[in-house]
C-alpha cells in the first residue's frame, strides 16, 4: 500500500511541474506512462530543475535512472518525495554528501549518487547518475563531401571534422557505459515514381562518427547534419547543425519504358493489345524512353540486336523501332557520363511467326456474329486479297488485313451463295501464301 502511495505522489508531483509549464502540457501523458513502468523504483524522487529535464530508466547497468539536465544550474535540485526518513545523499563511495534533507541542490555532471530513505531493513536506496545536456553537445567545424572514395556513383561518403562528446554514465563498479546518441542526416535525391521524376529530401539516423557512407544522390544537394539526441525530451528547439556545400550529383539512375503502338482489329492473333506489350504479331513499333537522371546524365547508347547481329545504335534519349521480322531481338540501354559513372537496362522483345486462316463462312445479319468476312492471321508484312461471284466478277478488294468484305455490292447486299478468294501475303518469318478458296455468304 505505501509503495502504491509513493507511485501516485511521484506522478502527481512530476504532473503538477508540467502543467504549471505550459510548453510541456503534451508530455502529461507520457509521464503517466512512465510512472506505471519505473514507479517500483524511483517512485519517491521527482527532479525539479529550473530547465528540462530527461530521465532514462531503461536498460542500465548497476544503477536505477540516469537523470539527463538540459542544463545545471543554482536551480537544479533532485527532490526526495517520500514519507521515509533520515533521507541521506551518499556518492558512489558511500562518502555522505548531504543528510537529514529531502532535497539535493546542484547535482555535479558527471557523477552518481544514492539516495538512502529510512532505516535498517525498510529503508529505500535509489542509485542515478546525473549529467549535463550542454556539456556533450558537439562542436561541428566542416562537412563534405570525399570526392576521392572510389565508389562515388554508388555511394557518398561523407567527412565531418568536430570534436564529438561521447555521453556515458559509470557504474558504481567503475564500468563506463555509452548512452545513444543520434545525428539526423538530410539531403534531398531524385525518387522515380514511375510517371516521372520528383525531388524528395532523405531524412536517415545516423550514431556520431566522422565518415558515413549513404546512397548517392541523383541530384545536386547539400548535406545537413543535425545532433538531435534527446531534443525532443528537453524541448530543445535551437539543434546544433552544419550544412556542407553544394554538391553536384554524379550517380546516374535510368528507369527506361517501352511504348507500343495498339491495333484493335480482332481478326488479329498475338495483336499488340497494350501499350507495355514487347511481344506478339508483327510489325511491332516500340518507342522507347531512357528516363534518366537529367543533367547528370549525358551519353546514351541504344542498340538493338538480333542474337549477335546488330541492327541500329542510336545515340538520343528515346527511339523509335519497328520490329518487323519474327524472332527474338534484345534491346539495351547505356547511359554514361564524363565523371565514368553508368546505368544499364535491357528489353527483350518477341515478334511472333506468322500464320493465315480464312474462313468457309459468313453472315452479315447484322448480329455483331461474324458479320464480316475475315482472315483471321498474324506476322503479315504484305497482303492482297480479291473476291469474286460465281460468274469470275470482283465484288471486292482490300490489302489490309484488319479490314473485311460487309457483304455488300456497291452498297446493297449481296445475293446469298457461294464467292471464290483469292489471297496472296508474306508473313514476317518469310513465309510466302497463296490461297485460293470459296466462302459462303449466307442470307440475312
Amino acid at each position: 500500500m505505501n509503495s502504491q502511495k509513493s507511485v501516485i505522489v511521484f506522478c502527481i508531483h512530476l504532473c503538477f511541474e508540467y502543467f504549471c509549464n505550459m510548453k510541456h502540457m503534451y508530455r502529461i501523458f507520457h509521464l503517466i506512462a512512465y510512472c506505471g513502468i519505473v514507479a517500483s523504483v524511483f517512485a519517491q524522487t521527482s527532479i525539479q530543475p529550473t530547465g528540462d529535464y530527461y530521465v532514462l530508466s531503461q536498460g542500465l547497468d548497476e544503477i536505477d535512472h540516469v537523470v539527463l539536465f538540459r542544463q545545471i544550474d543554482s536551480q537544479s535540485a533532485i527532490h526526495y518525495t517520500g514519507s521515509k526518513s533520515p533521507v541521506n545523499w551518499y556518492d558512489y563511495n558511500g562518502t555522505l554528501l548531504l543528510s537529514n534533507s529531502d532535497q539535493f541542490l546542484m547535482p555535479e555532471n558527471n557523477s552518481g549518487y544514492r539516495v538512502i530513505a529510512g532505516s535498517g531493513t525498510t529503508s529505500d536506496t535509489i542509485t542515478f547518475y546525473v549529467l549535463d545536456y550542454k556539456e556533450y553537445q558537439p562542436t561541428f567545424n566542416s562537412l563534405f563531401v570525399d570526392e576521392a572514395y572510389v565508389n562515388l556513383c554508388e555511394e557518398t561518403r561523407l567527412i565531418l571534422e568536430a570534436n564529438l562528446r561521447s555521453m556515458s554514465y559509470h557504474t558504481p563498479s567503475n564500468l563506463s557505459r555509452a548512452l545513444p546518441q543520434t545525428y539526423k542526416l538530410s539531403y534531398n535525391t531524385l525518387t522515380w515514381s514511375g510517371e516521372g521524376w520528383t525531388e524528395t529530401t532523405i531524412d536517415t539516423l545516423v550514431s556520431p562518427a566522422n565518415r558515413w557512407d549513404v546512397k548517392a544522390p541523383l541530384t545536386a544537394t547539400t548535406f545537413k547534419l543535425t545532433d538531435i539526441t534527446y531534443i525532443e525530451e528537453l524541448g530543445i528547439v535551437d539543434t546544433i547543425s552544419i550544412e556542407s556545400d553544394v554538391y553536384q550529383a554524379i550517380a546516374i539512375d535510368i528507369h527506361p519504358i517501352s511504348i507500343t503502338e495498339i491495333r484493335t482489329a480482332k481478326n488479329e492473333i498475338d495483336r499488340p493489345s497494350e501499350a507495355t506489350s514487347i511481344k506478339g504479331s508483327a510489325p511491332l513499333v516500340i518507342q522507347f524512353l531512357a528516363n534518366a537522371n537529367e543533367p547528370v546524365a549525358e551519353y546514351y547508347d541504344w542498340k538493338v540486336k538480333r542474337g549477335s547481329d546488330l541492327l541500329v545504335q542510336r545515340s538520343e534519349k528515346e527511339h523509335r523501332y519497328t520490329f518487323e521480322d519474327a524472332g527474338i531481338y534484345d534491346v539495351t540501354l547505356n547511359v554514361t557520363n564524363t565523371a565514368g559513372c553508368s546505368d544499364t537496362a535491357s528489353f527483350r522483345i518477341e515478334v511472333s511467326i506468322s500464320s493465315l486462316r480464312v474462313p468457309n463462312v459468313f453472315t452479315p445479319n447484322g448480329d455483331g456474329k461474324n458479320d464480316e468476312f475475315r482472315v483471321a492471321y498474324r506476322s503479315l508484312l504484305t497482303f492482297s486479297g480479291h473476291l469474286y461471284n460465281r460468274w469470275g466478277r470482283k465484288v471486292f478488294a482490300w490489302t489490309d488485313p484488319q479490314k473485311g468484305w460487309d457483304g455488300t455490292i456497291n452498297g446493297q447486299p449481296a445475293s446469298p451463295g457461294v464467292y471464290f478468294y483469292v489471297i496472296q501475303a508474306e508473313g514476317s518469318d518469310g513465309v510466302k501464301y497463296r490461297l485460293k478458296g470459296d466462302v459462303t455468304l449466307i442470307g440475312r
